[in-house]
């Protein structure tokens, strides 16, 4: 345990000023380009809430992969040092997880920063198609599920960032097209396994909708003004979560045995 909070609280030493400098440009972004460019085009407050839940929007698309790139920097910036991070006596699911817990904790402030701002907006703003219960319910949820999506796609990233790692040793400079041929593959072939009949039959199935959840007294239906489908597969789901745990425990493994050498 304290070596995984001694490594914890280096990456926050090296993280935290860039994180509190991106929370604050995104911020600042976030209530100014709104309040600017809206009077500018349409003099209406709602509007400017638009305007701002489009922008909030492109950050949370841009949150998605933030976890992954994050874990690359801190991967790429100890493996040029690695007889100093390799020799510690930490596990390399010590010394993976914990870049991945700091990287998925920047990407859910990512997602957490534009719904906060967006509240913010919500609440100066009058007379609006929407009420707060309705937002709060179609947000969380929401954010919820991009931050899902975004532990699969670190996962799917530290897994060939491990790869990439393996193949440097023969082909140099050129493992990162390689690796990026394989990417492409990868996903070439997990889309043809999901057009298959079989995945169709028997994973795809067991449909879940997240509006039952609701509360009673909330009524909201396909002509809601943010009205989003929240209907989740239960055998997609736990396909992905099965392959997203795979990917990382095959991905730790090899960097155990083949890399931290």
């Amino acid at each position: 345990m304290k070596q995984w909070n001694g490594l914890m609280a280096k990456e926050w030493m090296l993280w935290k000023w860039q994180i509190v400098i991106a929370i604050g440009i995104t911020v600042i972004g976030l209530f100014a380009i709104p309040s600017i460019m809206g009077p500018l085009t349409k003099d209406d407050p709602k509007f400017v809430f638009e305007m701002t839940m489009v922008f909030g929007f492109m950050v949370i698309l841009t949150g998605a992969i933030i976890p992954a790139i994050t874990f690359a920097t801190m991967f790429n910036r100890d493996m040029k040092q690695p007889d100093i991070w390799l020799h510690s006596t930490a596990s390399a699911y010590v010394l993976i997880g914990v870049k991945c817990v700091v990287a998925a904790c920047i990407g859910a402030i990512a997602l957490v920063v534009p719904a906060l701002v967006l509240a913010i907006r919500f609440a100066i703003t009058d007379n609006l198609d929407v009420t707060f219960d309705e937002l709060a319910f179609f947000g969380s949820w929401f954010i919820v599920l991009f931050f899902a999506t975004s532990l699969m796609i670190l996962a799917t990233a530290v897994f060939f960032i491990v790869i990439d790692r393996l193949l440097k040793p023969y082909l140099k400079g050129f493992s990162i097209v390689a690796t990026g041929i394989l990417v492409v593959l990868a996903v070439r072939l997990f889309g043809e396994i999901k057009s298959t009949a079989f995945y169709e039959r028997f994973i795809h199935n067991g449909n879940f909708d997240l509006l039952e959840l609701k509360n009673s007294k909330l009524e909201i239906n396909e002509n809601s003004y943010i009205y989003m489908d929240l209907t989740l597969s239960i055998g997609n789901t736990l396909f992905d979560l099965l392959l997203t745990v795979l990917l990382f425990v095959v991905a730790v493994t090899l960097f155990e045995k083949k890399v931290r050498v």
